[in-house]
């Protein structure tokens, strides 16, 4: 899809704003530092719809808001630490952002994306849960 999208790049008239990127994954860190938002239409089709999606975690963790299109698990992932819009209203999605960018939005989205990373995503955290489960289910077997 690279020549695809370079050319609706250029026919848009915004080469000069946007880029295709190939990147090895260690270097995605620096990359989620450098934007100030994740934008995220992932569209559904008859067989197929959004699910767990790792970026949307790894963009909360970087504090990033998102604004995306409410397919799937996205919505759940995501909750308020974004904002999300029917994929049949693009125009809504925009409307999203542009309200976000006028007001106090990304940030206070950014705080929401950041908080929701730590408290139900942080991968120690749900190691030791999964370890109590673990544990628990030991014990039951053993009586």
């Amino acid at each position: 899809l690279k020549n695809r999208l370079e050319t609706m790049i250029r026919r848009d008239g915004v080469a000069d704003r946007v880029r295709i990127r190939k990147l090895a994954y260690e270097d995605m860190a620096s990359v989620y530092r450098e934007n100030d938002l994740l934008l995220f239409p992932s569209k559904q089709t008859s067989t197929w719809e959004e699910q767990y999606g790792m970026v949307l975690l790894e963009a909360m963790a970087s504090g990033l808001p998102i604004f995306g299109y409410d397919s799937g698990a996205v919505g759940a992932v995501v909750g308020r630490a974004g904002a999300l819009s029917r994929a049949s209203r693009p125009d809504g999605l925009v409307k999203l952002i542009k309200a976000a960018v006028r007001g106090n939005g990304l940030k206070k989205l950014a705080s929401f994306s950041r908080r929701r990373a730590e408290q139900l995503y942080d991968s120690r955290k749900t190691a030791k849960t999964i370890g109590t489960i673990y544990k628990e289910v030991a014990n039951y077997e053993r009586k």
